[in-house]
């Protein structure tokens, strides 16, 4: 498995954030964490219908053969043809809401319901984070956006 980032630096700052997971959903962060990997079909424009195209990609600290990308049905053919380094995909029928219900079923599956959890909050659909916030009472949710900066601040020859 090819992370496409440095692993010791995301999990020294999530280390510092006090952070056991941390979810990107901003087209930008999305790439970067997945080594360049967006939906092909919203390349353009998140908007569908009522709702938008919500892709999450989590990692948990220490813990990146568990890491997460949701995502759309249809996306299996585009992900399989350019590799996506993430192992474990979960289907969200389209919209925030879906992608929240499966989120909050998979954070509780990775037995963090009640950790300290990093969204990008400034970006972040509200309906989805009150899904969230419904489905998982005990879970803190703080601010990746810090997180991502520094992560991407670093660069590398590739």
């Amino acid at each position: 498995m090819k992370i496409p980032f440095d692993p010791s630096k995301l999990n020294d700052l999530m280390k510092e954030a006090e952070v056991s997971l941390v979810i990107a959903n901003t087209r930008h962060n999305v790439r970067y964490i997945s080594g360049g990997y967006y939906y092909h079909f919203h390349a353009n424009s998140q908007r569908m219908a009522r709702s938008q195209y919500l892709p999450l990609a989590g990692i948990p600290r220490d813990a990146y053969e568990s890491a997460f990308y949701i995502q759309r049905p249809d996306e299996s053919g585009q992900i399989s043809a350019e590799g996506l380094w993430i192992p474990n995909r979960l289907e969200a029928i389209r919209g925030t809401l879906t992608s929240a219900a499966v989120l909050s079923g998979h954070i509780r599956k990775l037995g963090l319901s009640d950790a300290r959890i990093a969204l990008e909050m400034p970006f972040f659909p509200a309906d989805a984070f009150l899904a969230l916030r419904a489905e998982l009472p005990h879970a803190e949710f703080v601010d990746a956006t810090p997180i991502f900066e520094e992560l991407r601040a670093r660069k590398s020859k590739e």
